[in-house]
């Protein structure tokens, strides 16, 4: 009690009651709300250690028999602010990719040159002048047209570009230290600060925002990358002969004999000649 009457104890009790209701009660209220102040700070700092308030004042003037008193109350925090950016998209060039597709087979038919096939055989013939039939040894010559048929397995070969695309989400996070300043400005009679003051008007706050470093931009994946395949060129088309070609003969008309002997004559009863 010595600290805050600075007179020691004897003062305070052997003074009259209204001095002891005078400026030491007022000292020792305002060391009891220093105090509330302080710890009420310390508390905030704990959970929100962003922030911090610092007093000064108040500083008192006097001048014209009026005392002018100024306080100013300053607090400082931290705040972040995230701002939505456009999105991006990142093109990855990935490998080529070859597609090979099967087409039907395919049959190509060759025509060849014509084959003519000759067989010895006996056939009909006219006996000199007579009208006769008789027989005679010679050759039958068949006439073949000659195919080939070949069997083709067919693909087509198409080279694709690949890119991925993946689209992301970007954003931009700035942090700001926030200085917002009060003036409580309280004006007294006489030179003392007794008693209530005249008036006392506390000004808006002036708030100042100064960034705090570089921001920093953060780019999230935004659902799963797109493939696009791009033909490069036109398809290659590819044909692979599938075993031996088939060759097919077929007659063209019917066999020709040509007698190459002497005609005899057949045994047998003979057409009457017409009289």
């Amino acid at each position: 009690m010595c600290y805050v009457t600075g007179q020691g104890f004897s003062p305070f009790f052997s003074s009259p009651a209204k001095e002891r209701d005078g400026p030491y009660m007022r000292r020792i209220v305002l060391l009891v709300t220093v105090a509330l102040a302080m710890a009420t700070m310390m508390a905030i700092g704990v959970g929100t250690a962003f922030a911090q308030t610092t007093t000064t004042g108040p500083v008192c003037t006097f001048a014209a028999g009026k005392t002018t008193c100024v306080t100013t109350t300053t607090t400082k925090q931290t705040t972040t602010e995230t701002t939505n950016l456009p999105n991006e998209f990142v093109v990855t060039n990935l490998p080529d990719e070859t597609v090979v597709t099967n087409l039907p087979t395919e049959f190509v038919v060759t025509n060849l040159p014509n084959e003519f096939v000759r067989t010895p055989t006996s056939g009909p013939c006219t006996v000199g002048n007579s009208g006769r039939v008789g027989t005679a040894e010679g050759i039958s010559t068949q006439e073949l047209a000659v195919t080939s048929t070949q069997a083709l397995a067919v693909t087509s070969t198409q080279v694709f570009q690949v890119t991925s695309t993946q689209a992301f989400k970007v954003t931009s996070t700035q942090t700001f230290e926030v200085t917002t300043v009060t003036v409580k400005t309280e004006i007294f009679k006489g030179n003392n600060t007794k008693g209530n003051p005249e008036s006392s008007v506390t000004s808006p706050p002036v708030v100042t925002k100064t960034p705090t470093g570089a921001p920093v931009v953060t780019k999230t994946p935004v659902g799963d990358p797109v493939i696009d395949k791009t033909p490069i060129g036109d398809p290659v088309v590819d044909k692979t002969p599938t075993g031996d070609p088939v060759v097919t003969k077929t007659p063209v008309g019917d066999p020709v004999f040509t007698a190459t002997g002497k005609c005899k004559n057949v045994p047998g009863p003979q057409p009457q000649a017409r009289g």
